[in-house]
């Protein structure tokens, strides 16, 4: 018998992670990259979007961005340490989708055709567990 081998996923991952004040904003932060940890960071294999939400939600990155070395997982991990928490005392989910909706998914410039796209929400219960 031959050995299975599978064929690398490419996926579009895209994160809506709650910022609001309630937030353990360290720990959630650890718990996103401990997430990522789990997925083939590669050109050919899974991309990483993010949107955080409070009181109004903000696309942190795209799928594809040229600030940043392309597509390793140690890109991901210093862009998502590096953002700030939004703060606010909301946490207007519906504003996040549809931001990920537009900015990510729905965007031809920043996804791929031929990507599984997949969308993680992750808000304060999630860390407090």
């Amino acid at each position: 018998l031959l050995p299975f081998t599978a064929r690398p996923l490419k996926l579009d991952l895209g994160f809506v992670v709650d910022s609001s004040d309630s937030v353990n904003w360290p720990k959630m932060q650890r718990f996103v990259i401990s997430i990522i940890e789990s997925f083939d960071i590669a050109e050919n294999r899974a991309h990483v979007g993010f949107v955080s939400f409070s009181d109004r939600a903000v696309l942190s990155f795209s799928f594809i961005d040229p600030q940043r070395d392309p597509y390793t997982r140690d890109s991901i991990t210093q862009q998502i340490r590096g953002i700030t928490q939004l703060g606010g005392s909301q946490r207007r989910v519906d504003l996040a989708l549809n931001t990920a909706y537009s900015d990510l998914f729905s965007n031809p410039d920043v996804t791929r055709r031929n990507a599984r796209k997949v969308l993680l929400k992750f808000c304060k219960h999630i860390v407090d567990m």
